[in-house]
Formats: structure tokens, C-alpha cells, sequence
């Protein structure tokens, strides 16, 4: 239930705030039941994902369903500034809507939907941090600047829409002031909001600038759980656990973390709540994007956000646990991962980036494998680099091209067509890639050697450059493929194996095969071409 009323004052200030279309310039009438709308809608979506009686929400009478009544939402229309002044569960809180100067007329918060949300968002997070009896577990400075954040996040949450990409330029309060009133608009673009952990330190009494950076990090999980789980624009249904959709499941995990948290908690105090609120809900279905969001920003693994959330001086880290892998996030993925130049514990992640800076780190620290997984579509999955920990690479659905040193790695092409790459240095296998646990189909060769421990069934194998394949193990292997292409610079040794081509030209072939007597007149070949270092090869084909 809300209240209303409106004092003689007009406001000059807003603290807070997006709208994500155009507005009404200042007009007095609609004020009232525009923000009535809006507050007590905000109460039943809230409701839905948890915020009920028994969890201190704002109601006059509260059914026998638990917690304190009377304690309805007083809204202020025409205030002197936008606020939430909290209370304790059972004493009556009020939300203050303002005016904002920076247009003439004059625009009332009012009118803004994302000035409603961000200010209830307030009421939201002091009632459930800490209990519905302790309204100030809010206080300390990491803490407040995260309740700033938090009201932020549910402006952007409410006013989402089906055709809004992860990419697109967010802005807060861009109807009361042109241009809106954050720092940076909110996109998981870094090139658009870089923002991360270690700019807290630039003012981290300012607890709008604080907001800033947290918001920005649950931006980015929220889409992360949506490119998982998809969309809805049924926010108001609640969270589904049998229709789970990334949007739905991001509020119900940000307040249920709000219970769980501590008062006044560190930044990783309250990251630590969200991968617990995952544990309980989805038995840590989600546990990945929630680390790989976190740590993206800097609020990793190894983060410290000081002894205390009063803290100002935190050390980001963008490691996560090793298995939390490394994941496309949208098909035709470009994934390369490399050792850490400077730490050994650390592997370098990077997701369809072309920059030095990686995406984030696994921190592999006893780890004894990490695992690497596309998606649909045409994937590059490179751990050639990796050379510190053995990979698991699930190239998922689609056409792939692996890049692996292979063994210890394991690899599944998965389903679609798909080809290994090998440029530089030794790798070897013992494994026929074309069998079922590996189903890789095409092997390219264009500079190193590639060691083949095992009889290898494939679609087609390509030697081009100054590549060589070598099987190992003389005389109880077979190399059948498709086809076979070896530019004359290229080299194929068969070491006394069998070599089984079922499409093509003969003579292409045949005239590829060099022997021994061919290289000086001993049966050692070492050419280009086609050979055995074992025996003379022997032609048979038809």
C-alpha cells in the first residue's frame, strides 16, 4: 500500500536515475497516479522474487504472513530532492520524487519510472541486509556505494526490453538531464564502460560513483545469464524454475543474496552471496558466468576488498576458479587461451578479443585439467598456449577449428564438421582423432610436426608450408583419409605405417611418394613428399 502527498517544495537536485524513453515536461496532474502506478507495481514485482511480508516488505497489513505491518510506503510527489529514507520493518518509509532544473520547463522525477525504481530499490536492499530490523546494514562505505548500485541495477532491470542487446549505451536519468546523470552509461562494452574494481579508489566516499561500478558488474552478469538462459518480458511472473530465463533468474539471485549477505558487507562479501544464492537455488548451475562476470571487472578470485567494508584501498584480480573454464558466449566464437607470462598459476582467457588484455584468468592452483566449451556455430578454440595445466576442449555444435598441443589435452569436436590446426613446435596423441569420443573429421598441418600415436580415420588431412605429420610406433598403424593434400614444401612420414587415401587422383599421389634410393641410395628417407624413415614405401593403389 502507498501514500501520498505533496509538499509546497520544489526540487533542484536529483541524486539518481534513467529513463529509457522520452518524458513529460512538468505538469502537475498525472504526477500522483503515475508514481501510485508505479510504486505499487514495484511492490508486487518485488513480492515475486522474494521481498514479501515475512522479509520486511512495505504494508499496512501484512495477512499473518509474518513480519511487522503499518508500515506502508509514504511516496513525497514534488519533494525537494529524490531519497528513500529507511526504516526498520514496521515503521513507515518514505520515497521522496523531486524536480530537476536542467530542462525548461522543469522535469518531475515523477514522470521517470527508473527514478521510482532506483529510489524503492533503496527501501529493498536496507530491509533485507541484515534483517528487516536493521535498517543501517548499509552504512559503511563499500557497502553504501553498493546500495547506490543496487538501485541502479533494478532502474536497468525494469525497464529492459526484448530488442535491448548486451551492447547497447544504457543510460540513468536521461530524461531529468540530458545526457543522464552517471559517469559512463551501462553496457558490457568495454569501449563504451570500463569501469572495474580498482576505480573505487579514485572516490570511494562517493557512493554514486561506487553505484556506478557495482551496477556495472551485475550489467554484466545479468546478460551473461541471459545469453545462458534467455530473455523474458514477464518480469512481473517471478522466477520460474522450470522455464528459468536470465532475466528472471538475475532478480531472484540478487535478492536472495541480499538475505544472505552480512551487514554492511565488503564487494566480496556480497559476490560471495550471489554464487551462494546460485548454490541453493540451482545447485551452482550458474556458479561459471557468476565468476566470470565478477572477475571481469576485477572482482576475481583473488580480489581483496580490504578488512573491512569500510576499507578504500582494495587490490582487484581477474582470476577465477579453474573450474570455471572458459566458455563461448555466443556462437562463432574466437577463444584463445594462453600461460600467464609472469605467473605460472594463472591462465590467460581471452573471448573474442583481439587485445592483449585478457578477458579474465583461471587460477589453476591444484588443478589437474581446465575445461574449454563453444557453443553453436563456427568456433576458434585455441589452447595452443596452454602449456602449464592439460585442457579439455568440448567444441560443441557447428564447423570448429581446434588448435591444441594435444597430448594431455582431450578433445570433442562435437557435432558438425570439424578440423585440428597445427603451425609450430611438436604435439602428439595417442588417440585416433576421428573416433567417437573426438570426432574431429579434418587435420591441417602448416608448420611444426604433428606426432600420430595411433591409426587415425579421417575426412581429410592438408600439409601445406613447411608442416611435417609423423606417425609413431612402426608397422601397426594406418593413416585413412578422404583425401590428401601436401604442398611440395610439406613432408608425411609414415614410418613403416599404411596410408589409405579413398578419393582423388593416383598419379597426384604416387608422384608424392619419394624413396629411400630417391635421397642419396639409402632406405633412411628424410625428403619432402610422401615416405617411410623405417622402409622403402611400397605403392598400392586402385
Amino acid at each position: 500500500m502507498v501514500l501520498f502527498r505533496v509538499p509546497a517544495i520544489w526540487c533542484s537536485t536529483l541524486c539518481s536515475i534513467r529513463p529509457r524513453s522520452g518524458g513529460l515536461a512538468r505538469t502537475p496532474a498525472p504526477r500522483l497516479p503515475i508514481s501510485s502506478n508505479w510504486t505499487n507495481l514495484l511492490h508486487d514485482i518485488h513480492y515475486q522474487y522474494g521481498f514479501t511480508e515475512a522479509a520486511g516488505n512495505f504494508q499496512a497489513n501484512n495477512y499473518g504472513r509474518g513480519g511487522i505491518g503499518n508500515d506502508q510506503l509514504l511516496a513525497v510527489a514534488d519533494a525537494g530532492l529524490d531519497l528513500f529514507i529507511p526504516t526498520e520493518d514496521g515503521t513507515v518509509p518514505e520515497l521522496w520524487l523531486g524536480f530537476r532544473a536542467a530542462t525548461s520547463p522543469s522535469r518531475a522525477s515523477a514522470f521517470d519510472s527508473t527514478v521510482i525504481a532506483h529510489e524503492y530499490g533503496h527501501g529493498v536492499s536496507t530491509r533485507l541486509t541484515g534483517g528487516p530490523g536493521a535498517p543501517d546494514g548499509l552504512v559503511a562505505t563499500q557497502s553504501n556505494g553498493m546500495e547506490e548500485g543496487w538501485s541502479d541495477w533494478w532502474a536497468l532491470m525494469f525497464t529492459q526490453k526484448m530488442t535491448d542487446t548486451k551492447t547497447g549505451a544504457y543510460l540513468i536519468g536521461d530524461y531529468v538531464l540530458p545526457g543522464g546523470v552517471r559517469d559512463y552509461p551501462y553496457s558490457t562494452d568495454r569501449t563504451v564502460n570500463n569501469l572495474r574494481m580498482e576505480r573505487y579508489e579514485d572516490a570511494p566516499t562517493a557512493e554514486h560513483w561506487v553505484g556506478q561500478i557495482w551496477a556495472s558488474v551485475l550489467w554484466d552478469l545479468t546478460w551473461a545469464l541471459i545469453d545462458k538462459h534467455g530473455f523474458t518480458s514477464n518480469i512481473a511472473g517471478g522466477f520460474d524454475p522450470n522455464n528459468i530465463k536470465g532475466n528472471t533468474l538475475a532478480l531472484k539471485l540478487i535478492m536472495d543474496a541480499l538475505k544472505l549477505q552480512p551487514a554492511n558487507p565488503r564487494f566480496t562479501d556480497a559476490r560471495d552471496a550471489i554464487l551462494l544464492a546460485d548454490q541453493i537455488l540451482t545447485g551452482s548451475a550458474n556458479r561459471k558466468e557468476i565468476w566470470i562476470a565478477f572477475a571481469g571487472r576485477g572482482f576475481g578470485l583473488s580480489a581483496n576488498a580490504g578488512a573491512n567494508a569500510n576499507a578504500t584501498s582494495v587490490t582487484e584480480a581477474f582470476d577465477v576458479p579453474a573450474d570455471a573454464g572458459a566458455r563461448g558466449t555466443s556462437g562463432n566464437d574466437n577463444i584463445r587461451l594462453v600461460t600467464n607470462a609472469t605467473n605460472s598459476t594463472l591462465v590467460d582467457v581471452f573471448i573474442n578479443n583481439a587485445t592483449s588484455t585478457p578477458n579474465y584468468q583461471l587460477n589453476i592452483t591444484g588443478a589437474s585439467s581446465i575445461l574449454v566449451e563453444g557453443l553453436s556455430g563456427n568456433d576458434r578454440l585455441d589452447v595452443l598456449g596452454v602449456t602449464n595445466v592439460p585442457v579439455s576442449v568440448l567444441a560443441g555444435e557447428g564447423n570448429d577449428t581446434i588448435l591444441s598441443g594435444l597430448d594431455p589435452d582431450t578433445l570433442d569436436g562435437g557435432a558438425g564438421t570439424d578440423t585440428l590446426e597445427w603451425s609450430s613446435g611438436i604435439g602428439t596423441t595417442g588417440h585416433d582423432l576421428g573416433a567417437t569420443e573426438w570426432q574431429i573429421e579434418n587435420v591441417i598441418v602448416t608448420g611444426g610436426v604433428l606426432e600420430l600415436g595411433a591409426t587415425q580415420v579421417l575426412s581429410s588431412v592438408t600439409i601445406s608450408s613447411t608442416g611435417t605429420i609423423r606417425m609413431l610406433v612402426a608397422g601397426t598403424r594406418v593413416l585413412d583419409t578422404n583425401s590428401l593434400a601436401i604442398e611440395t614444401t610439406a613432408k608425411l612420414d609414415l614410418n613403416d605405417n599404411d596410408l589409405i587415401i579413398r578419393s582423388g587422383n593416383l598419379a597426384t599421389v604416387t608422384g608424392q611418394i619419394k624413396t629411400g634410393l630417391e635421397n642419396g641410395g639409402s632406405f633412411d628417407w628424410k625428403g619432402l613428399g610422401i615416405g617411410s624413415t623405417r622402409r622403402r614405401p611400397e605403392r598400392d593403389g586402385g
